[in-house]
């Protein structure tokens, strides 16, 4: 599904999107969405490699119920 939005571009960069849609034969609109696609699709890999490797600097824990009691070891709630 499509949601309709309005955004303000300068205007080099609307000419710079005109000239890439009509060299791959795609509507701005199609080049705009692939455009933002990839990016968003980049920083979402980014966003997840980095916290992998901050999970695996992270130091072990011997904590076995941790996922079950994660309220009561953050916040020192609930039941023990």
């Amino acid at each position: 599904m499509l949601v309709r939005t309005n955004i303000y571009l300068p205007k080099e960069v609307v000419d710079l999107l005109k000239l890439k849609a009509k060299s791959e034969k795609k509507t701005m609109a199609a080049v705009i969405r692939k455009l933002l696609r990839k990016e968003v699709e980049n920083t979402k890999t980014d966003w997840v490699e980095s916290m992998l490797e901050l999970a695996k600097k992270a130091p072990k824990s011997n904590i076995g119920d941790l996922s079950r009691r994660h309220d009561y070891y953050l916040y020192g709630k609930g039941r023990k």
